[in-house]
């Protein structure tokens, strides 16, 4: 059985993937409340669960940042550790992105934990970019480390779209301790739905929207204004219904959902509902989500991974190991 170590864990669309696979979490990570909240409604309504992720829910004084775990949690035995760490500093929707931000550093926690606990498996992701241009010294320094916490690992950007009907590239990570693989791992070898099968857009909206989904004509006028505009355009889109939306961002609602926006008849267009962009994420429900600001919760949207997406590649590398997975730690 899978058992699995959630950091930097978001809403929880890799507990999701794994719970569906026949595994369980057994600690989870995250530091922004609204995630965390969701997270708990979600994952852990059983209050009994929370015992053993009270550090991690940030329910002690005594834990306040990822980089403090190994200090004060005795981390559960896990055979596979899961990270979508964060990608801000390294997304090019990010404007504001400097070499100087905090949260460029949090990927350190990442190996310093597969030292000391290793895990047979680890799965990360992050936005392309990490790989291209300014980033790729440090892209290269994280592929370092990670190989050198004793793992063999294996990198490269795929797109969601055949499991959704979102067009969504992600950066992969994939590791395997030293020793544990009876073949190289492959991303060509992860299985995908034949292109026939893969979903549209039609196939997730919802047939009652109500109108405050509907961009004013205030909003229109702005978006057409600056996609007319060459220095500051940023078009917006309207994605076929048997075609898929664009890559749906964290900023989704702040941008008034300008990446994708829904045709309506004698209408301005509309953003998603919340529940079109579960849909897109291949996401269970929109369980937990009523708790936080309408912001929040296509923040969190925006910044969760592609459930069956995650079990695809988890399915391609749990068939790489040379054994069954079980829980596996070296000294303390």
């Amino acid at each position: 059985m899978l058992e699995h170590l959630d950091l930097f864990s978001g809403i929880g669309g890799f507990r999701e993937a794994v719970e569906q696979l026949g595994g369980r979490t057994v600690f989870w990570c995250e530091n922004m409340p609204a995630a965390r909240k969701v997270y708990q409604a979600r994952h852990d309504t059983d209050a009994a669960e929370l015992t053993p992720i009270e550090y991690a829910c940030g329910l002690r004084g005594e834990w306040s940042d990822v980089r403090s775990l190994l200090e004060h949690v005795e981390l559960p035995d896990h055979n596979l550790l899961t990270a979508g760490f964060p990608c801000q500093p390294f997304s090019p929707a990010n404007v504001c992105r400097k070499a100087d931000d905090p949260r460029r550093g949090l990927f350190s926690v990442i190996p310093e934990i597969l030292k000391v606990c290793r895990p047979k498996l680890f799965l990360l992701e992050n936005v392309p970019g990490l790989k291209a241009g300014e980033n790729r010294s440090l892209f290269d320094s994280m592929l370092r480390d990670l190989e050198g916490a004793g793992y063999a690992v294996y990198c490269d950007v795929m797109d969601a779209r055949p499991w959704v009907a979102q067009f969504r590239k992600r950066l992969w990570f994939v590791g395997f301790r030293q020793g544990v693989i009876l073949k190289p791992f492959r991303f060509g070898d992860v299985v995908q739905p034949p292109e026939k099968y893969w979903p549209a857009v039609r196939d997730v909206l919802c047939k009652s929207v109500p109108a405050e989904y509907t961009l004013s004509d205030r909003m229109m006028a702005y978006m057409q204004r600056r996609e007319d505009n060459p220095e500051t355009g940023f078009g917006y889109m309207l994605p076929p219904l048997d075609g898929a939306t664009g890559t749906i961002l964290a900023s989704y609602a702040k941008m008034g959902g300008r990446p994708s926006l829904i045709r309506q008849e004698g209408k301005n267009p509309r953003m998603l509902t919340e529940t079109e962009v579960v849909r897109l994420m291949g996401l269970h429900s929109v369980q937990g989500l009523g708790g936080v600001s309408k912001l929040d919760r296509y923040r969190l949207l925006g910044n969760s991974v592609v459930v069956p997406q995650v079990m695809a590649i988890l399915r391609t590398m749990l068939n790489c190991l040379m054994d069954p997975v079980c829980p596996s730690r070296g000294p303390r």
